[in-house]
C-alpha cells in the first residue's frame, strides 16, 4: 500500500471516530451512553461480540476449501491469518480495495503460487458477491415498502446500493458467458471517457483492460471444475452472512428494544451494507453509521439508546476487525517486503 494513501486513510478514521466521540460526549450525553450499558443485558450483547467470530471463521472456512482443494499443502491457520489481515486492509483502503492484494501476498508468502491464491481469492469473491446479491434480492422483495413506509425516499437510496452490487455480479456474468460482447462494450465506454478527456491514454486502457477480462474469463471456465467446493463456500458464506446481519439484532435485544422482528432486523442490516458498498471511503465511513441510524432508530422507543448501539454495532464491525488484523500483521514474516498497491495494481 502507498504510505500516502494509508496516510490519507488513517487520518479520515481517525477524524471519523473523533467525530463519534465528539456524539457521544456532547451531542448524546455520556449518561445515556453509560445508562445504557448499565442496563443491558449481558448474553445478548456476548452474542453479538461472539458473531464477529463466527463471521472470520465462516470466510477463514471460507477461503479453507478452495485453497486446500487447489494447493493440499495449504492449512486452516494460514487461511485464518490471511482473512484477518484482508478484514484490516478492506476497512482502511476506500470500497475495501486493499484486502485482496494483501490476502495474495499472505498466501504466496505461505508457499501458494501466485496463479492459484490469486484464483483462490476470485472464487470467494465471485461467491460472496453472488450471496450478497441474493441476500439483497430478497430483502428489496419482502422488505422495502416497509422501510420505505417508515422512512421517506429511502427506497431510492437502497436501490442505488442494491444496483452497485448487482452490477458487479452482472458484469462478471457478462464476462464468462459473453466475454467477446463484454470486450465490445468495455471498449465503447472507454471511447466515450476519452472523448470527454476523462481518459488519457485510450488504447493502452482497452489493452489492460482486456487483460483483465481474459483473465476473469479463464478464472470462471476454471471455476467450472469445483462445483463441489463452490457448493461448500456458497452455504458457509450464507451463514457468514447471516451471522454478521444478526449482530444488530442481539445488540438491539441487549439495550431493550421493543417489538423486534428477527428477519426485519436481517433485511435492516442488508441494507444497511447496501447502501454502505458505494460510500469512497475507508470502511464507509460516515455511510455505515447514517445508514444505521436511519434504518434502526424505528426499533427504539428511547432515542438516545440508538446511539449507542450504532457506536457498539461500530466497534464490533469495523475498530475490532482493525485491532485483530493488525496483530496478525505485527506477527507477519517480513513485513518490510510488503510493497502492494491496494489501488488494484500489483
Amino acid at each position: 500500500m502507498k504510505k500516502k494513501m494509508l496516510i490519507i486513510n488513517t487520518v479520515i478514521i481517525a477524524f471519523v471516530t473523533l467525530l463519534l466521540v465528539f456524539y457521544l460526549f456532547f451531542v448524546d450525553g455520556l449518561d445515556n451512553f453509560i445508562n445504557a450499558f448499565k442496563n443491558a443485558s449481558l448474553i445478548p450483547m456476548f452474542t453479538a461480540f461472539l458473531l464477529i467470530v463466527v463471521y472470520w471463521i465462516m470466510e477463514s472456512l471460507t477461503v479453507y476449501v478452495m485453497a486446500k482443494k487447489v494447493h493440499p499443502s495449504h492449512l486452516l491457520k494460514h487461511s485464518v491469518k490471511t482473512v484477518m489481515i484482508g478484514q484490516l486492509f478492506n476497512c482502511i483502503t476506500p470500497f475495501a480495495t486493499g484486502g485482496q492484494p494483501m490476502q495474495a501476498f499472505v498466501l504466496v508468502q505461505r508457499g501458494m503460487p501466485a496463479g492459484l491464491a490469486t484464483f483462490s481469492l476470485f472464487s470467494r469473491f465471485i461467491v460472496y458477491q453472488i450471496v450478497l446479491t441474493f441476500f439483497s434480492i430478497i430483502a428489496l422483495i419482502f422488505r422495502l415498502d416497509f422501510f420505505v413506509s417508515h422512512v421517506s425516499s429511502l427506497g431510492y437510496i437502497v436501490l442505488i446500493g442494491f444496483l452497485v452490487n448487482f452490477a458487479v455480479v452482472a458484469g462478471l456474468l457478462m464476462i464468462a458467458f459473453f466475454r467477446n460482447g463484454t470486450k465490445k462494450a468495455a471498449k465503447a465506454i472507454i471511447s466515450l471517457f476519452s472523448k470527454i478527456k476523462l481518459v488519457k491514454s485510450k488504447e493502452d486502457l482497452i489493452r489492460k483492460t482486456d487483460d483483465q477480462i481474459d483473465l476473469f474469463y479463464r478464472n470462471m471456465c476454471e471455476l467450472k471444475k469445483y462445483t463441489g467446493v463452490i457448493i461448500k463456500m456458497t452455504l458457509l458464506t450464507a451463514i457468514q452472512l447471516i451471522a454478521y446481519f444478526s449482530i444488530p439484532y442481539f445488540i438491539c435485544v441487549a439495550l431493550g428494544a421493543e417489538n423486534l422482528s428477527y428477519f426485519n432486523v436481517l433485511c435492516s442490516s442488508s441494507f444497511v451494507l447496501m447502501i454502505s458498498s458505494f460510500v469512497p471511503l475507508p470502511g464507509a465511513a460516515l455511510g455505515a453509521e447514517g445508514s444505521f441510524l436511519l434504518f434502526f432508530s424505528m426499533y427504539f422507543t428511547e432515542t438516545e439508546y440508538i446511539a449507542t448501539a450504532m457506536l457498539i454495532w461500530r466497534f464490533i464491525t469495523f475498530y475490532l476487525p482493525i485491532i485483530f488484523g493488525v496483530m496478525f500483521l505485527n506477527r507477519l514474516h517480513k513485513i518490510d517486503d510488503i510493497s502492494l498497491n491496494t489501488d488494484g495494481n500489483e
